[in-house]
């Protein structure tokens, strides 16, 4: 029988990356995915801020507000 393997999404490999102190890997995986993707902008706030762009990174945590709604 032939198994059925399921393309793991990038949402999850940047939140292993990130649980595993890979920040940088987990960044350059979410600065590679959909930029139309509001929970990809959402999470690039917080490199964003993490990198030093305050104002940015918090404009990119507004993109949550619109997530779910």
């Amino acid at each position: 029988m032939k198994k059925m393997f399921r393309k793991e999404h990038p949402l999850d490999m940047t939140l292993e990356a990130g649980l595993n102190g890979e920040f940088n890997k987990a960044e350059k995986i979410l600065k590679s995915s959909d930029m139309n993707d509001p929970r990809v902008i959402f999470n690039l706030g917080w490199y964003k801020i993490r990198n030093g762009d305050l104002l940015g990174g918090f404009e990119n945590l507004n993109a949550g507000r619109f997530i779910n709604c």
